[in-house]
Parts: C-alpha cells; structure tokens; sequence
C-alpha cells in the first residue's frame, strides 16, 4: 500500500510524535475563541512553518475538536510547479509522525472519472508541504477520519469552478473542506496589514471576479517587495466557489497575523488567516 512520507518533518514542524503533540495542543490551549458557531464547512488556513502560522491555523482547528468528522478534502496549490489538471493523491496513507491517516479511496475514484479535470500524480503530492502540514492539526482534532487531498496547479476560476463542483457534493454533515493559503509575500509590515486586509474581505465576500480584481491591482500599484497576495489562489477560488454551492456563505475570520507580528522583523513578511465558512 503506497505510504506518502512527511518532506518537512524537523523544519516545518517537530519530528518527534511527543513534541509535535505538545506543540499543537500548546496553540489550541492558547486559542481565545468563543466557539458558538457549530461546525464549519470549510476552512481556511495557512501553510507556513509552525513558529510562523501555527497559532493561526490553530484557531480553525480549534473549531474541530472532538467533532464528528470523517472526511477531509484537503486543497491547495503547488509551489512545485504549473499544471494544467488538479492532482488527487489516489490511494494509501500519509504518515507523520503522529501515525498514518488513510486516503478515501472511494472519493479519489469517483473524481477521478473526471479525467479532463482531475488526474492521479503522487510525484507532485510527495515534493509539496501544504497539504501535510494540516495533518498534524486534525490528527490531535478528530479521532477517525480519511483525507481525500487535491492539488491546484494553476489560478484559472473556470478550473477552481468546475472543480468546486466536483467535490461539494460529497461536503455534507461528516465532511469538511480545508483550503491551505497564505497570503501576501514579503512586503513590509504595513504594507501587508493593508493588502491582507483587503484579500480577506474579498475572500469572504465569495466574489471571485472581486478577488481577481484587487491582486491584479495588488500586483500591478507598485507596493515594494509584494511576490503575491494569496499564493494558493487557485484553492482560494475554488473554496469560495464551493461555499456559494452549498450556500456557507456565513464566513467568519478567526484571526490574522503575519510573521511581523511573530519573529519582530517587520521589514519582510507574510501574511497568515485563519477563516470558516457556516452554513
């Protein structure tokens, strides 16, 4: 049985299971949040190293604890490379160092009958972190669950909507989707308060074309050192496409930091949101 192996063990997070546990459960206890809102039916958190993101991802997961999930569909984009097809991750387990966590076997098939659309590629799962590096926050969350993981390889909305479309119908009670994202890239401090501020907005508004709009505006008004401002673009469009479809559309940002705020250089940072969609 194919076993994908954690890439980012020792940099993006701890290698030992003891650590590791301890690390996450040391940002859900710091997480203040009134959790009163039920269950989100999607998620949105970040992909950076935990002493950069960990506290805002925890926020989401926070909301998952002791629920009871089965199914995670996991997206993100790759920083591996443009592609045309999304890549589902077909079969097997994904091990880190809390144990394994198995692959829906049954979801993957199904979407894979989508051949103009999805296609199997475990060579670009296994050289990718954002997906694992949500594994970890929902092993410590969820007691018995499967992933069902899915990377985007290009930013095209007509691709994100037809994909959307292709996985809300399996989002119901027992599913939850994960969007993994960061935002901006290494402008300054300021600079990324204001730009974040704005990708936010947009991204909770489930207006696409609005989204569109403000990083070509972004991109193009000249802010120093701006690289992005949402690196998982493609996701983000296809989760805003899915929380219309199944009519999420009560959104709620649990919190927002960049790394300014985490490691005091304010010189060039990113920027990290942790966000749910209700129905």
């Amino acid at each position: 049985m194919q076993i994908r192996q954690p890439i980012v063990t020792g940099s993006f997070y701890p290698s030992e299971s003891a650590e590791l546990s301890s690390k996450v459960n040391e940002f859900f206890n710091q997480v203040d949040l009134e959790d009163n809102s039920g269950i989100p039916s999607i998620l949105l958190v970040p992909h950076a190293g935990y002493s950069f993101s960990g506290q805002v991802a925890a926020y989401g997961y926070r909301t998952l604890i002791g629920k009871d999930i089965r199914r995670v569909i996991l997206i993100g984009n790759s920083h591996q490379g443009h592609f045309y097809q999304a890549a589902v991750y077909p079969e097997g387990y994904w091990l880190t160092p809390l144990g394994k966590i198995r692959v829906d076997e049954t979801i993957t098939r199904e979407l894979l009958k989508e051949q103009s659309l999805i296609t199997d590629d475990i060579q670009i799962h296994t050289l990718e972190h954002s997906l694992e590096v949500q594994l970890p926050f929902l092993q410590i969350a969820l007691s018995n669950f499967k992933i069902v993981p899915i990377l985007v390889g290009n930013n095209n909305k007509d691709k994100a909507k037809k994909l959307a479309a292709a996985i809300t119908p399996y989002l119901n009670k027992e599913t939850i989707l994960i969007i993994s994202t960061d935002l901006c890239h290494y402008p300054p401090y300021d600079v990324a308060n204001k730009v974040d501020r704005r990708t936010v907005e947009d991204i909770i508004s489930l207006d696409v074309e609005r989204l569109e709009a403000s990083i070509k505006t972004c991109t193009t008004h000249g802010f120093p050192n701006l690289d992005c401002c949402v690196c998982a673009e493609g996701a983000v469009k296809t989760g805003m496409y899915s929380a219309k479809t199944i009519n999420a559309i009560k959104p709620r940002l649990f919190t927002y930091a960049n790394s300014g705020d985490l490691n005091g250089d304010k010189n060039r940072v990113v920027g990290y949101a942790s966000i749910g969609f209700y129905k």
